[in-house]
């Protein structure tokens, strides 16, 4: 699988109405017009900074999957801000549940039922 990450760009929906709706609130006002021009290049640029960190962490998940260090990949992959791209490695790189867990689950309910009689 390859990762590309998305092109920078709002994250969510809701996000892009309100810069639309800034946009046009700032449209004949110059100076506020230029500000938030300044405020969406800023934005842009953090949104690349997040995606450039995605794209090295799940580079990084990826090779220590290939390389067969699960745990390590696991790690890396929860660092990942983007939902899909995490899940989707978090689902390749799963460490597993307590192996244990079935069995003190059967004697706590005994337990219970004791407790209960």
């Amino acid at each position: 699988m390859t990762i590309e990450p998305r092109l920078s760009s709002y994250r969510d929906t809701q996000l892009a109405g309100y810069m639309k709706e800034l946009r046009g609130m700032v449209k004949p006002m110059p100076r506020a017009k230029a500000a938030l021009d300044r405020v969406e290049q800023r934005l842009k640029y953090l949104f690349r900074v997040l995606e450039a960190w995605d794209a090295s962490h799940a580079r990084q998940a990826e090779t220590l999957l290939r390389l067969g260090n699960i745990p390590g990949a696991n790690t890396a992959a929860l660092m990942i801000f983007d939902d899909r791209m995490r899940i989707d490695l978090l689902s390749r790189a799963w460490i597993g549940g307590d192996a244990d867990a079935g069995e003190r689950l059967a004697e706590a309910i005994e337990l219970e039922r004791e407790v209960l009689q």
